[in-house]
């Protein structure tokens, strides 16, 4: 239905370079990203905000992301993202 998903697994930290690089090869903004951002150890305030802008910048992109994102970051980039990000966690079910 012209919906773009971007699965990624761990992105290990290119959460944004693998949304770019996709939306340039499918020609269209992505709906979904769902992948971990691998963000748990060593991720400042500053950065987590820059991030947090960048992903907010692909259009109206939600985001899925797990458990490597790490829970404490994943509360910081929700609190600058509102409800365009998600934590999925073992069994959760997500209709697309």
């Amino acid at each position: 239905n012209g919906k773009i998903y971007v699965f990624a697994g761990c992105a290990h930290r290119g959460a944004a370079n693998i949304l770019s690089d996709a939306v340039r090869i499918a020609g269209g903004n992505a709906s979904f990203f769902i992948g971990g951002m691998h963000l748990m150890r060593g991720t400042d305030d500053a950065g987590l905000d820059s991030l947090a802008g960048t992903l907010c910048g692909f259009g109206d992109c939600r985001y899925l992301t797990m458990h490597c994102t790490g829970e404490e970051c994943f509360l910081r980039l929700k609190d600058k993202m509102g409800d365009r990000i998600e934590y999925l966690k073992c069994g959760t079910s997500v209709s697309l």
